[in-house]
């Protein structure tokens, strides 16, 4: 039963798949959109559909962790999928803007890994407890904001 359920499930993803391409095409024809633009639209919204899915359902569902390891994985599978296997078959020359390619992709690599590893943009670490951060409009019965050394209206 498990293979009937998903073989249809395959068979339905083509059909719904040739049939967005078939309508985007003609739509794109409709408004006078070149063939380039409406593919490579098409193939980018139906690749980053099933990852946008998976990753507002773990943020909403409280892992968002799990939203960030399917961004991060499914880029690394991206490189090695869609740039290696043509890399593989094909020679690339050594230039002058290749190595200015590879070296700006990597300043970004690595500033991306920085930034991930920083945590939340616009977190303050808590002076008194260098673990936390400070949260705003939230106040323990415990600890008043002044003793925490947070600023005003935040608490440790």
């Amino acid at each position: 039963m498990d293979f009937a359920s998903a073989g249809l499930g395959i068979l339905i993803l083509f059909l719904a798949g040739d049939l967005l391409v078939q309508g985007a095409m003609n739509l794109g024809l409709r408004l006078r959109i070149p063939a380039l633009i409406v593919s490579l639209t098409v193939v980018a919204f139906g690749t980053s559909a099933p990852e946008l899915l998976v990753a507002i359902k773990a943020v909403f569902g409280g892992f968002p962790d799990q939203a960030m390891g399917n961004v991060v994985g499914s880029n690394i599978a991206n490189v090695v999928l869609i740039l290696g296997l043509p890399a593989l078959a094909f020679t690339l020359s050594e230039g002058g803007e290749s190595r200015r390619s590879y070296v700006t992709m990597l300043v970004v690599t690595l500033l991306f890994i920085g930034l991930a590893f920083t945590g939340p943009a616009g977190s303050e670490i808590c002076p008194r407890r260098r673990t936390r951060t400070c949260r705003a409009g939230r106040s323990r019965a415990s600890r008043s904001s002044a003793s925490s050394g947070c600023r005003s209206g935040q608490s440790c």
